[in-house]
């Protein structure tokens, strides 16, 4: 899906994660992987992107907070707040 610029991997399943995409189809050019879960939220490409949806299991919310929180505080870096 063109529409799709960017997939993010991380912990220790990423490897595995970013095989199973290339399987898919998504370019490699698409896929980047961390080593942990705090560097996914700066591994983020925010040029010409609309959205960004982020999936995390279930007992992982606290770490999707901060990542979120370091999002939308780098937005509001690019936009000089």
């Amino acid at each position: 899906d063109s529409s799709v610029l960017q997939v993010v991997f991380a912990g220790d399943r990423r490897d595995d994660f970013a095989l199973a995409a290339l399987t898919a189809g998504i370019p490699e050019d698409r896929i980047t992987c961390c080593a942990t879960d705090d560097e996914v939220a700066d591994a983020i490409r925010l040029d010409g992107v609309s959205s960004v949806y982020w999936c995390y299991e279930l007992y992982s919310r606290d770490i999707a907070r901060r990542g979120e929180a370091r999002v939308a505080e780098r937005l509001r870096e690019r936009k000089g707040e």
